[in-house]
């Protein structure tokens, strides 16, 4: 029977497959993961007397995310919420509970963190929650 497994081929191409299982391949996702730690972002828009803001938290720990994100009309009510979810590389995607005009909401999110900004993604497009903040130190 030996000799059936060298005529065959058999043993060349289970040493290629065995070989080929054990080497570590990094994905895309694993380049460029963040860290655990705080990140914040803030922009401001200020014209004709009137002042709105965006902000927005982000804690890491152990590729989970929490933090707030909140949108501050000076002329509206305003929109403030928590946000929990899960890491990807430089991608949150989480479930934002917030309040507006005085009715808890809730919300999917996608978040993706720049060295220098956070691009925030309402999972339907009719949500309103779509905004790039530039960081800011906390």
């Amino acid at each position: 029977m030996s000799n059936m497994i060298f005529k065959s081929g058999f043993l060349p191409v289970l040493a290629l497959l065995v070989t080929g299982c054990t080497e570590t391949v990094s994905t895309p996702s694993d380049a460029g993961s963040l860290a655990d730690g705080r990140y914040c972002y803030r922009i401001a828009s200020i014209g004709a007397g009137v002042s709105d803001s965006e902000e927005l938290l982000v804690e890491i720990e152990n590729r989970n995310a929490t933090g707030e994100y909140n949108w501050i009309p000076q002329m509206k009510d305003a929109r403030r919420g928590f946000y929990n979810g899960t890491v990807s590389g430089r991608t949150v995607n989480a479930e934002y509970r917030f309040t507006q005009e005085g009715m808890a909401q809730s919300a999917g999110i996608t978040i993706i963190l720049s060295a220098d900004r956070a691009v925030v993604t309402g999972v339907t497009a009719d949500a309103g929650l779509d905004s790039t903040l530039p960081q800011v130190p906390c």
